[in-house]
C-alpha cells in the first residue's frame, strides 16, 4: 500500500529520521498504494483498493529527537470496481509527531536511532459517479503508527521497521429509500517497510520508501531542511529578560 507508506513514512518517515531541534523541513510527498479492502456493510473481503496522495509538509524539531509535520495535499482512491468510476484527486490534510532514542555504536562514523512515528491523515476525494448513474460522496481517514530501526553513514541513511495502519473510505449516495452509507476498511493493518534517505547538496535530501507484507505500496520525498531564523532572537530575548 503506498499510500500510508508516503504520507506517514516519509514524513515523519516511517523513520523517525526527522528535523532537529529548532529546525524546518518543507518536503514534497508523493506516494501510492494497493491494499485488501472488506466492505463495512457485509463484513466481507472486497478486493484490492488503490490510493495516492500528495502533500506539501511542513515540519518542525521540537528538541533533537522529537519533531511535529503538518501536511497539505490532495488525496485519490481507486476501489478497482468492475461497475465504474473512481475517487479522483480532492482536497486532504494531515498532521503527525516523530520521536527517535539514539543507540550505542562501537563505530564513530556510524549512528544507530530506534524511532516511533504517528501520523493521521484526512481528505475529501471528488464524487464518484457509476456507471448506473449514482452518485457516491466520500471521505477518507487514514492513521498510522510504526517502529523503526535506522542507520546513518556519511550522507547515507537506512531504516526498516514494522508499522499499523487503518485506512477508512466511507460514502453516502442518494436512494428511493433515503440517503445510504457505506464504505471500506483495510483489511489487513499490518506491514513492514524499508527506506533509504541521500543528502543530495547540501540542506537538500531525497527518500525513497517501500511497504510490503500486507500492503504494496511506495512514497518518496524531497526535503529542504533550514534552521529557524527566530531561534537566535528567542535566545537572546530569553538572556536578556
Amino acid at each position: 500500500m503506498l499510500l500510508p507508506s508516503l504520507s506517514l513514512a516519509i514524513e515523519s518517515g516511517s523513520g523517525s529520521i526527522g528535523s532537529k531541534r529548532n529546525q524546518f523541513s518543507v518536503s514534497s510527498l508523493i506516494s501510492q498504494s494497493k491494499f485488501a479492502v472488506y466492505e463495512y456493510d457485509n463484513q466481507e473481503s472486497a478486493g484490492d483498493s488503490e490510493i495516492e496522495e500528495r502533500f506539501i509538509q511542513l515540519s518542525y524539531g521540537l528538541t533533537d529527537y522529537f519533531g511535529t509535520s503538518l501536511r497539505m495535499g490532495e488525496i485519490a482512491w481507486d476501489p478497482n470496481s468492475p461497475n465504474g468510476g473512481d475517487y479522483d484527486f480532492g482536497p486532504a490534510w494531515g498532521i503527525g509527531v516523530n520521536a527517535a532514542t539514539p543507540l550505542p555504536s562501537t563505530n564513530p562514523d556510524l549512528t544507530l536511532q530506534l524511532g516511533w512515528t504517528f501520523s493521521y491523515n484526512w481528505g475529501k476525494p471528488e464524487d464518484r459517479t457509476r456507471n448506473s448513474g449514482d452518485i457516491f460522496k466520500a471521505k477518507i481517514e487514514e492513521w498510522q503508527t510504526g517502529f523503526d530501526l535506522s542507520c546513518a553513514w556519511k550522507r547515507l541513511i537506512g531504516y526498516g521497521g514494522f508499522r499499523y495502519s487503518q485506512v477508512d473510505l466511507i460514502y453516502t449516495h442518494d436512494s428511493h429509500d433515503g440517503t445510504r452509507r457505506g464504505g471500506f476498511e483495510e483489511e489487513d493493518p499490518f506491514n513492514l517497510f524499508l527506506g533509504g534517505k541521500v543528502n543530495l547538496i547540501e540542506n537538500l535530501f531525497f527518500r525513497v520508501e517501500l511497504d510490503f507484507a500486507g500492503v504494496n505500496g511506495v512514497a518518496a520525498a524531497l526535503t529542504y531542511e533550514f534552521d529557524n531564523p527566530l531561534a537566535d532572537f528567542g535566545r537572546y530575548l530569553w538572556r536578556r529578560y
